[in-house]
């Protein structure tokens, strides 16, 4: 089941999902998937964020847990980790929170 989904507006064929086994990425509109969940561990993560300044930045709010953000334009050919907001900051460009 997911728990979230967002589309890259600047890359039409881009999409984000969520669910209880992490974050994943399609480039192809969903035909194919990759895991995008590097340190993302143990985790149930229940909503998830596209920065409406910069759509390379993402934030994943957990249940019960810190928030995390990531730069998916730092990570090209090299699993990228994710940081820990603590305490779950609003994040006003992306709507989350």
């Amino acid at each position: 089941m997911l728990s979230d989904l967002i589309l890259d507006s600047t890359h039409p064929h881009v999409v984000y999902v969520t669910n209880r086994h992490g974050v994943f990425r399609s480039e192809d509109g969903g035909l194919t998937w990759e895991a995008r969940s590097a340190g993302l561990t143990n985790i149930n993560i229940r909503a998830l964020a596209m920065s409406a300044v910069d759509s390379d930045v993402l934030y994943v709010g957990p249940m019960g847990r810190d928030c995390f953000v990531r730069s998916i334009g730092d990570c090209h050919g090299t699993p990228c980790r994710w940081l820990s907001r603590n305490p779950c900051e609003a994040y006003p460009e992306s709507g989350m929170m």
